[in-house]
């Protein structure tokens, strides 16, 4: 499946919601990026969700960014909001779907708190993993700048 075909369809889909926030979307893929994975559940489970939930936690004007990288033989796409990020006592909570986690969204935006642990397993079958980094405004002493966020970072087997 090509990766970043993928990825600018969910953009596409998600065009109302970005303008809405007023938020801006840094893209930085090659073209073509081949992984093993089925493109429906890649597109519609996987990437949908990631950008959904960057979406609902990002505050107004912000930016997600987007890229691919590689390291030791994988891809590794990183989807990096400016939200407010998930509390650390919270993080482990968010990959089990029987633990009841959801949070309303910086607009009051709804959830499940299905959707992680969705992904994670999505990530197992497509030979591939999850990883998960945040920081909330906790303790931190800002001027305005951007300190705050998630970054989900989906690793992927290159495809042979």
């Amino acid at each position: 499946t090509n990766l970043t075909e993928v990825v600018i369809e969910v953009l596409h889909f998600y065009e109302d919601r970005f303008e809405t926030k007023d938020l801006k979307v840094d893209l930085d893929m090659p073209p073509e990026v081949f992984v093993m994975a089925d493109r429906s559940a890649l597109g519609n489970q996987v990437i949908s969700n990631i950008v959904s939930n960057a979406i609902k936690f990002s505050k107004t004007n912000g930016l997600i960014s987007i890229k691919l990288s590689e390291a030791n033989g994988d891809y590794k796409l990183s989807i990096e909001d400016q939200g407010i990020g998930i509390p650390k006592d919270q993080i482990h909570k968010i990959f089990f779907s029987n633990n009841g986690v959801s949070t309303s969204g910086t607009s009051f935006e709804k959830g499940s708190g299905l959707g992680t642990s969705l992904i994670r397993e999505y990530m197992k079958l497509f030979c591939g993993d999850l990883e998960v980094e945040s920081q909330t405004a906790e303790g931190i002493v800002s001027s305005g700048d951007f300190l705050t966020g998630t970054n989900v970072t989906l690793v992927f087997p290159k495809a042979k």
